[in-house]
């Protein structure tokens, strides 16, 4: 009975195609993103609340984690479809067992070094705060302190994080310099990587023949995991929408267990719900398995509006740490102010 129109859009136009287009009462009635806007989106009435829709037994199909980062100011903005965070990838035939500590990772990834070959035992874009995150959070360090709403760049804990990223680069040479997008994409492909920080994305990325697992990101210390950034996809409701019910009654479907299960066996989606995992078609699986578990040891993303201004300028004191010469207090203190 209700006719849907989709419209497939670039990542990197998505944000800005939102923006120009909801308030002048164009764009979609619903949109699917990352939480990370929701605060801004809310801020700038792009999006608004689910109100009395999002009812306990409504909310409660779904992962706690995916629901949790939807909330901005006591309100939910909108109903979560699937998560994402980074893992350990591996090739198996380089790396025959996981390393579950980070001296095992190093210790591994030295044995396949080879510089002037072109070989490196780990390989991911350490100059972003995004993959950064994992060793922040190990450390006990926070980008945002969402209680204080204040940005928590400068601290000790930090500090350590990046000084820990620092000596893979500088100290055990074992991570290379430059490294980003389809470059660590073609490397582990060649086989010319062992191991590889990503989230799912690189799963369609791997070549057929390749032989590879998965594995929960390593421990920095006993006791101490290395925590990822969790992203939750969701579809959110415009602010402009003339069609609420409509809209609603889409997105509750988009979102049921009946709609889960074809995302999560046609496309391998990491869906939200939870009585998917119950499936031990699903559970069992080697490879949701390890980002299902690897969702129970993350941080989701901050969604406040004020944690937007910190990527860049993090990013930016991270690249002079790692690869530059800066001290990691004065790299920090300069992103801080």
């Amino acid at each position: 009975e209700i006719q849907v129109t989709t419209l497939a859009v670039p990542f990197d136009a998505l944000v800005d195609k939102a923006q120009i287009a909801i308030p002048r009462g164009n764009g979609p009635d619903l949109i699917i993103f990352a939480h990370d806007k929701v605060g801004v989106w809310a801020r700038d009435k792009l999006i608004q609340p689910l109100g009395d829709f999002a009812t306990g037994a409504r909310l409660k199909r779904f992962l706690p984690q995916t629901v949790k980062p939807l909330v901005f100011e006591r309100a939910v903005y909108g109903l979560p479809l699937a998560f994402k965070s980074n893992v350990l990838f591996y090739n198996k035939k380089l790396v025959p067992k996981p390393p579950k500590t980070v001296a095992e990772m190093v210790a591994i990834a030295k044995k396949l070094t080879d510089k002037k070959a072109g070989s490196f035992g780990l390989a991911y874009d350490a100059s972003d705060l995004y993959f950064h995150a994992s060793w922040l959070h190990a450390y006990g360090g926070r980008v945002f302190d969402e209680k204080a709403r204040t940005l928590a760049i400068n601290s000790p804990e930090a500090v350590a994080a990046v000084e820990a990223v620092r000596d893979l680069h500088k100290k055990h040479k074992v991570l290379p310099k430059g490294m980003q997008g389809f470059v660590i994409t073609a490397m582990f492909n060649e086989g010319k990587v062992g191991m590889v920080f990503n989230g799912p994305w690189f799963l369609s990325e791997i070549e057929k023949g390749v032989s590879f697992g998965v594995a929960v990101l390593p421990e920095v210390a006993p006791g101490k995991p290395m925590k990822p950034y969790l992203g939750s996809e969701a579809v959110m409701l415009s602010a402009k929408t003339k069609v609420r019910a409509a809209a609603l009654q889409l997105a509750d479907y988009l979102t049921s267990d009946e709609a889960a299960l074809t995302r999560i066996t046609k496309g391998r989606q990491l869906v939200a719900n939870r009585k998917i995992y119950e499936d031990p078609k699903f559970s069992n699986d080697p490879v949701l398995r390890i980002f299902r578990a690897q969702a129970d040891l993350a941080v989701p993303m901050p969604n406040a509006v004020e944690a937007n201004v910190a990527w860049s300028p993090y990013s930016n004191a991270l690249r002079k740490v790692i690869f530059g010469t800066t001290a990691a207090p004065v790299a920090l203190k300069t992103a801080a102010d």
